[in-house]
């Protein structure tokens, strides 16, 4: 914005005891800013300023009834962080010294100039602006956290169903038989589990990218999640990471069915689809839910606290089938009937 515009939106209040000089101040101002009103003595200003606000007020010193020292002391009672800029002559030294110690900055001499005048609202007027700025911005960022709240209630949720889904020696049946995937988990021994670990070694140079790409879909889908929607840009980022993570799996064989499983999530998330806002709030919430079972997992299964490294292939390929299921309208809503059985 322009330095001339940040006028436009000003309120100011003319306080002059002087008929002429008042309204020689409400003619260079009418047209500049958005309100200007006038008072002739502060006895008067100080009924309009408790009415309402003002952006700005102006005042001369010398006035019958209530001066201009008299009423800045009264406006900074009722607003201390009130802008005022006095007009004064040289002979008013004195009140400018009490009015500098109640914390009035702004004076201006006579007679009036309107370049000088206007410069100073100018100042004024970009802090007040910064300032609005600021205060919208705060507004606006303590929506965004009570709207986070309210989803990560909602992901808690879901979290814990799926927690509960995984406890389950069984597969989750909702609504629909939403989990394709019956093959038997394969069975390692500890031993077994453990010589992976010596022969394939080259895995633990893999277990940051893995980490780096979890972190990646978490931040993309939260994203989402926060917006509601699946927005194009964060999709992409997730179908990329979900794509190599699904790589990465499939590089050893003994982690196979699980990578096959996400190439198989990211190419159906890859599909051209029509999809209402309903369903892409389902389908984010399983996706959340998704990502906190693979962290789970990876760090069970890295932290060799885990016999079985297959443990979680069947919920994980439930998960990916449920999200397909999702995206293709064949499952029921995530609030409705879940069945453990």
């Amino acid at each position: 914005m322009e330095s001339t515009n940040y006028l436009n939106n000003l309120s100011i209040l003319i306080v002059e005891d002087e008929t002429d000089a008042r309204r020689f101040l409400k003619q260079i101002l009418f047209t500049k800013c958005n309100e200007v009103k006038d008072a002739e003595d502060g006895e008067k200003a100080l009924e309009i300023y408790k009415q309402r606000d003002f952006d700005i007020v102006i005042s001369d010193i010398r006035m019958p009834n209530v001066d201009g020292v008299s009423l800045a002391r009264e406006i900074l009672k009722i607003n201390p962080k009130q802008f005022m800029i006095i007009v004064s002559a040289h002979s008013d030294s004195e009140s400018i010294i009490e009015l500098l110690n109640i914390g009035i900055e702004k004076f201006l001499l006579k007679p009036l100039y309107p370049l000088k005048l206007l410069k100073i609202l100018k100042e004024i007027a970009k802090i007040i602006y910064s300032d609005n700025l600021i205060k919208k911005q705060k507004i606006e960022l303590e929506n965004i956290n009570e709207e986070l709240k309210n989803k990560n209630e909602k992901l808690k949720k879901v979290i814990r169903i799926f927690e509960t889904k995984i406890k389950q020696s069984n597969l989750i049946k909702i609504s629909t038989p939403a989990c394709k995937s019956t093959e038997p988990v394969k069975k390692v021994k500890k031993d077994e589990f453990k010589q992976v670990h010596i022969k394939e070694s080259i895995l633990d140079d893999h277990i940051q990218e893995l980490i780096e790409l979890e972190g990646e879909i978490d931040a993309s889908t939260s994203i989402m999640f926060l917006k509601a929607k699946l927005t194009e840009k964060e999709l992409n980022k997730s179908i990329y990471c979900l794509e190599r993570y699904g790589q990465l799996l499939g590089s050893y064989p003994i982690f196979s069915n699980l990578g096959d499983s996400i190439l198989i999530l990211s190419k159906e998330l890859s599909k051209d689809r029509e999809i209402d806002e309903k369903t892409q709030r389902n389908v984010l919430q399983y996706l959340e839910s998704l990502v906190f079972t693979l962290i789970k997992w990876r760090r069970e299964i890295f932290g060799e606290r885990m016999e079985n490294p297959n443990k979680y292939d069947n919920s994980i390929s439930c998960d990916v089938d449920t999200i397909v299921l999702t995206l293709e309208n064949k499952l029921e809503d995530i609030d409705g009937d879940i069945e453990f059985f």
